[in-house]
């Protein structure tokens, strides 16, 4: 029998009639009171007294419409009393031969509790009996021998003994000689008769716990839970998850919540020693219980477990409180426990921790895991360290692991050490001496290292003054504590001595792991200290052995017995695993090495910086966990700078590896702030998920301070602590211009990115040394802060204007921007305020221009600046130009006309008078004042003024702006002459107009067309030719005489450039193509000849048109 009967026993019921005459037997079959029993038992009354196995005595009642005389079934349904436990019973009794029963049969012979029963099921019959009240016909009811049964049994639940399920009820005995003892309705018949019936069966089935090959959802999460429980329980027993004082760590919760909503099927957790993995796993088990959770330690699993699925079938046949079957439990219980609220999740920790028999052959032990976790759609929280995750986690399909991110290419959760909040929330609930810095407290194990220190001794000194020596004061209390266990007989020393000799095996073995001979084989001489130092907390139990019950704690002993020479031997033969320290005893082994001897410490550093080429992984793990804890880090600063800088991988891209985060640990440092940025700016190349372009401001708190490691974020966290400092610093990296990793940025970028967003914690300071600073993007910064900052910026400018000359200029330019940027700005009182003030001020020509046209910007202090700055641009200062005159063009038309004139007539600075003239062309004003400025466009370019290119570009501006037939008819007058009159890129430009296929009005339209029938007619420069034909096929709007033009030109050009360029026309623009075969097979004066012809032999030979002109062009 593969159940517990006792559990039986608290679901049966005697049935007895209100003069206490046992009626039959009954079982529940719902925790509300709701019984099972056969009609005949209770067809004479309507209330029964129930006499419980459990203990209690119940009423009983039977309602007329759950009487089911046609099958021998009625429902008993109690109302008084607390939740009955029920048993499962099940529709599906095909395969079973045996069953079991027990009911409250043999009254009269004196026994008052139920009596059992068993044998075999005899396949179904039917069965015909009478009572003193009906008469009952029931068909295809198991027939039940090789027992006896008496009155009384009726009712009983006949079990599958395999299961411990009910599979049908007694209905009869069987009175006659012979191998029978009686009858039973199968439970499939009592779902079928009706629906209320099939219903509370169904409710039964999904509530009610059922095991072996009937295992149901409440059963698998029955045995989840029991396992689970068990790990949970051994951790706490052994103290290695504090259950009370646990510190919630809300990143990673949040994260494997959507883990748990998602399709994903892996959570990587990985982190370094210490940091909580165990812990948060644990408790994550312990709270979550609307989870099915299996809990499994990797250093528990056998060799032969060759897979997750066999270590938790393994676990699951172990927890399940009923047998399961020799069949595959593990896939039925993740089967049987999947809903549409979850699935089974699998938490593996400590997968390093494996037996080394399953390290060997991991890949394959990942890959039949994945394969069955797919299979049954099961979820993996798996936990590691961080060297280990980094490792492996090329093992692990992508698509199916869990990215907190999809920006962040890293996959899973990198768990760190707590924040300052978590620090607090860690020191109230290890109620911790508040005396306790955040520091000492920020790494996880560290907090539970002292609060041992403090409930051992409160009365000693608080805090330890760093990692090591909070370490050392735990050993050593340990060492005490387990000499006072042998009181007379050892003394701490020896007890030292012993440890030394398991921890320098521990340094022979496979990781922390002592076979179980060899370890009591150190104790030879007395195993009870071995016993002790167990019972202490300092080793653990695994089916491999013993191994340190922290990892950090037997790196740190690990540490004390190794020197520089061990070091170099270390990393010299790292490929061998007989020298595989860990980053954590290496790192170790250089903080002893720091209180004793600073000489072999910065030795040692040497060591680990030139191990970087051949064991990189290593050596950045180990200075990522040793940077923030070094006492003295300036003098080992050029030290720790040469590693930074022997990171940078210097390509194309400037990518930083730097997989342990190397800039977190930096900006943990014990340093100046300007020597930590100095470091950090070192990180800051190897960005590439975002683009640092100034104009990315409101997107930059989302992207840029995303990630906790991001070098921007780092820094910004610098500079919240100290921004007077940090701004200084970022100021003097504005003209780094160092590319980021996207090329689209520099580090300059980034500087101006960080104090933009920052410049509210030293508004004015930032301010005022940005105005300092003669370089241009400390200008363009200013300009940007001034949008969203104008009042202040404003006042700072009042103040500027009265202190150095550089602070004038900036002050200067920025009221400029905010008039140019804000027109009918209230801002302008105070802008000609401030700028009165400073042209009282300065005598600087280029301040009191920049001053003179912010004025002119504004309408109402326009006529006091204009005169003055007309007389300056006549005495062509260099710092005035045509390109400020434009603005005022409008309302002061003729005085700039005027003044444009003068200085072209002086004949003085031709290039730069050209220029003005471009400008002042590019006015749309009136028609008259249009007139003018073409005629003083021509009467310049015939007086040879200034290059053709900024002539030409001067023509287009004027051409572009014709909407009136009197300018039209200027224009066209002046072009009356041959086009050789003109020059060649003058004739450019006329080309370009010409073919601008965006004309503004008919006016327009018309002068293109003429122009370009001109052009047409008379070009003869080659170069113009080709432009003239690819703007023509490519450009103009005039379709209806493309072909003709196209025609004028071939019969003005060299045949052999003409085709050419066609042809590259046609490789160029692929929509050609079509139109140029058209033309060739149907113009008689566009003849297919030379390379045309052997275009079209090609198109005719199935090339497309773009290919075919591809092939002769890259032949030739």
């Amino acid at each position: 029998m593969l159940f517990d009967e006792s559990q039986i026993d608290r679901s049966l019921a005697r049935v007895c009639n209100s003069e206490g005459t046992t009626l039959g037997t009954a079982f529940f079959i719902h925790p509300n009171g709701t019984a099972l029993t056969c009609h005949h038992v209770i067809e004479s009354v309507d209330t029964v007294s129930l006499e419980c196995g459990d203990g209690t005595h119940r009423t009983g009642t039977i309602l007329a419409s759950e009487r089911y005389q046609e099958i021998d079934v009625a429902l008993i349904r109690c109302s008084d009393g607390s939740p009955i436990h029920a048993l499962p019973v099940e529709v599906d009794h095909s395969d079973i031969k045996r069953f079991w029963t027990k009911g409250y049969q043999f009254d009269g012979l004196g026994i008052t509790d139920a009596i059992p029963a068993s044998g075999l099921i005899n396949g179904t019959t039917s069965v015909r009996f009478e009572t003193n009240h009906s008469v009952y016909q029931l068909d295809g009811v198991m027939a039940l021998k090789n027992d006896a049964f008496d009155s009384g049994i009726s009712g009983a639940p006949v079990f599958d003994p395999d299961t411990g399920v009910v599979i049908g009820l007694v209905n009869a005995e069987f009175s006659a000689d012979g191998p029978l003892a009686g009858f039973a309705l199968p439970i499939s018949q009592v779902s079928q008769h009706t629906p209320e019936l099939a219903d509370l069966i169904a409710s039964n089935q999904a509530t009610i716990e059922r095991y072996g090959r009937y295992l149901n959802q409440p059963g698998g999460r029955k045995i989840c839970k029991r396992q689970s429980q068990s790990t949970l329980d051994r951790l706490i027993r052994h103290q290695l998850y504090l259950n009370h004082e646990f510190c919630e760590r809300q990143a990673l919760t949040t994260s494997i919540d959507k883990f748990l909503a998602g399709t994903t099927t892996v959570f990587p957790l990985f982190g370094s020693a210490g940091v909580g993995k165990t812990t948060a796993l644990s408790h994550l088990v312990e709270t979550r219980d609307d989870l099915p959770i299996v809990f499994l330690l990797a250093r528990d699993m056998g060799a032969d477990e060759t897979d997750l699925h066999a270590a938790l079938n393994r676990r699951l046949k172990k927890s399940a409180p009923r047998e399961l079957g020799p069949q595959d439990c593990a896939s039925r219980l993740a089967k049987a426990v999947q809903s549409d609220k979850g699935h089974l999740v699998v938490i593996l920790d400590g997968l390093n921790e494996l037996p080394p028999a399953l390290l060997s052959g991991l890949e394959s032990w990942i890959e039949q895991s994945i394969d069955w976790l797919i299979e049954t759609n099961s979820r993996l929280i798996v936990s590691c360290r961080i060297e280990f995750w980094n490792n492996i986690k090329n093992l692990f399909p992508k698509t199916l692991i869990f990215y907190d991110n999809p920006d962040n290419p890293s996959p899973g959760f990198e768990l760190d050490e707590f924040t300052d909040e978590e620090s607090q929330r860690a020191r109230d609930a290890y109620q911790l001496d508040d005396s306790l810095l955040t520091r000492h407290i920020r790494h996880p194990l560290m907090a539970r290292i002292h609060w041992e220190l403090q409930s051992e001794n409160p009365d000693a000194p608080v805090a330890a003054t760093s990692q090591n020596a909070a370490l050392n004061r735990f050993i050593d209390q340990k060492y005490a504590k387990i000499a006072r266990a042998f009181p007379g007989t050892v003394v701490k020393s020896f007890v030292e001595a012993e440890l030394r000799r398991v921890v320098q095996a521990s340094l022979e073995h496979d990781g922390f792991t002592i076979d179980r001979a060899t370890f009591f084989n150190l104790f030879a001489d007395d195993h009870a200290i071995a016993n002790q130092l167990i019972l202490e907390g300092l080793f653990i139990e695994t089916r491999e052995g013993f191994r340190f019950s922290f990892d950090e704690i037997g790196e740190f002993l690990q540490a004390q017995l190794l020197t520089v020479s061990d070091l170099e031997k270390a990393f010299r033969d790292h490929h061998r695993e007989s020298h595989q320290l860990t980053a954590g005893t290496i790192q170790f082994t250089l903080l002893r090495l720091e209180q004793e001897d600073t000489q072999k410490f910065q030795e040692g550093l040497r060591i680990l910086i030139a191990s970087y080429d051949h064991d990189e992984f290593r050596s950045s793990q180990v200075m990522a966990q040793l940077l923030p804890q070094i006492q003295n880090p300036i003098s080992v600063y050029d030290l720790i700078e040469q590693y930074v800088n022997h990171m940078k991988i210097k390509d194309s891209y400037y990518r930083i590896d730097d997989a342990f985060s190397i800039r977190r640990s930096i900006s943990r440092m014990d340093l100046p702030t300007s020597q930590k940025l100095k470091l950090l700016r070192g990180f800051l190349p190897g960005l590439d998920s975002y683009d640092f372009e100034p104009h990315h401001w409101d997107d930059l708190n989302y992207y840029v301070f995303k990630e906790s490691d991001n070098p921007a974020t780092l820094i910004g966290n610098e500079i919240q602590s100290d921004p007077i400092e940090s701004f200084d610093v970022l100021i003097d990296w504005l003209d780094d211009t160092t590319n980021l990793r996207n090329k689209n940025s520099t580090v300059g970028h980034v500087a101006m990115a960080l104090m933009f967003y920052h410049r509210h914690l030293e508004f004015a300071r930032l301010c005022d040394r940005l105005a300092e600073s003669t370089h241009d993007r400390a200008a363009y910064l200013l300009r940007i802060i001034s949008k969203s900052d104008t009042e202040k910026i404003l006042t700072l400018c009042l103040r500027w204007v009265t202190e150095s000359e550089q602070k004038k200029k900036s002050a200067a330019q920025l009221a400029h921007y905010i008039a140019s940027q804000l027109p009918n700005s209230e801002y302008h009182e105070r802008i000609h305020e401030m700028l009165s003030s400073l042209l009282e001020r300065t005598t600087d020509k280029s301040i009191r221009i920049t001053a003179m046209l912010t004025l002119a910007e504004i309408d109402q202090y326009r006529d006091a600046v204009i005169d003055e700055l007309l007389q300056l641009f006549r005495n062509r200062d260099p710092l005035l130009t045509g390109y400020e005159l434009t603005t005022w063009m409008r309302t002061h038309f003729n005085q700039i006309l005027t003044a444009v004139s003068e200085n072209i007539q002086n004949g003085n600075y031709q290039n730069q008078c050209a220029g003005d003239l471009y400008d002042v062309c590019r006015f749309e004003g009136t028609a008259e004042q249009k007139e003018k400025l073409i005629e003083l466009w021509y009467s310049s370019y015939m007086n040879q003024i200034g290059n053709d290119s900024t002539m030409g570009f001067a023509l287009e501006a004027l051409l572009s702006n014709v909407d009136s037939q009197a300018t039209m008819t200027q224009i066209l007058k002046i072009l009356e002459e041959p086009l050789d009159h003109f020059s060649k890129q003058i004739r450019r430009s006329l080309i370009i107009s010409a073919t601008n296929h965006r004309a503004k009005n008919r006016y327009r339209a018309e002068l293109q067309h003429r122009i370009l029938e001109q052009l047409v007619e008379e070009e003869n420069d080659s170069d113009n030719q080709v432009l003239l034909l690819e703007r023509i096929i490519t450009q103009t709007n005039d379709r209806d005489n493309e072909l003709k033009y196209v025609i004028s030109i071939l019969n003005r050009m060299d045949r052999c450039l003409f085709q050419k360029s066609l042809l590259k026309l046609v490789w160029i623009h692929k929509h050609i193509g079509a139109r140029l075969v058209k033309w060739l097979e149907s113009e008689p004066l566009l003849p297919p000849e030379g390379s045309l012809a052997d275009f079209l032999k090609l198109v005719h030979s199935g090339d497309t048109p773009r290919n075919a002109a591809e092939r002769i062009i890259f032949n030739d």
